[in-house]
């Protein structure tokens, strides 16, 4: 299936596709865009697509009425659930998300509640981008086990400026922050002077804490994923 096809698979009227019984009779997703996958209430897995299959090492036929607990990552499964959780209950939020699976990989993942032909919330969708080398090199640096995708709110922070700030809050050294960001070392202390001045502190290292009190940490910009 092409790109052109995914979207018209997901423009397909809800009477013909899109709900939840649609996919119990469909447990086999055609959508090569990254990973797509469908969940019940118990968070077991209803559909999926072959994309996930590489990674859980399951069919998706043979993946019906398994969870998490039966996958490669069921050490890590409270990431996943507790994200399903969230949206059942009406939060909406996308996260940057590891995958240890039968190959290890981040995941930029959102998730929806899906509705059964009734209109009555049945489970959860996800849909899933795989993420480059340097975000995953930066997500792995860092303590949250998730992040939500997120700018840094009322600080009016440039593209570069964002890209800095989340290097240096996962710990990365000014010449790697320069390298990942795709700057100069002097274009890094640029932009850091920058920062310091909107956050208000002095010191690099007050500019990290300001962060961690804020729970900045736990983000990643809009700039870092696009």
């Amino acid at each position: 299936m092409t790109k052109s096809d995914d979207r018209d698979f997901l423009s397909r009227p809800q009477g013909d596709m899109g709900s939840f019984e649609w996919f119990c009779d469909n447990p086999f997703i055609p959508w090569n865009t990254g990973i797509m996958l469908v969940k019940n209430y118990n968070h077991e897995f209803v559909a999926s697509n072959s994309v996930f299959s590489k990674y859980s090492g399951y069919s998706p036929k043979s993946l019906i009425g398994l969870n998490d607990d039966d996958m490669p990552w069921a050490e890590n499964k409270d990431i996943y659930i507790n994200h399903e959780k969230d949206i059942i209950a009406g939060l909406e939020y996308s996260v940057i998300e590891p995958l240890s699976g039968i190959v290890k990989t981040s995941l930029f993942t959102d998730k929806k509640v899906i509705y059964s032909k009734n209109g009555i919330p049945s489970g959860t969708i996800a849909t899933a981008i795989i993420l480059n080398r340097a975000v995953e090199f930066g997500n792995l640096a860092g303590t949250a086990t998730n992040m939500k995708i997120s700018d840094y709110s009322g600080y009016n922070l440039t593209s570069s400026e964002s890209k800095v700030l989340f290097f240096l809050l996962k710990g990365f050294s000014r010449q790697k922050i320069s390298e990942l960001a795709g700057i100069s070392t002097s274009s890094h202390d640029f932009h850091l002077i920058n920062i310091k001045k909107k956050f208000k502190v002095d010191t690099r290292d007050q500019l990290v804490f300001s962060c961690y009190e804020k729970g900045f940490h736990e983000f990643m910009p809009y700039h870092i994923v696009i």
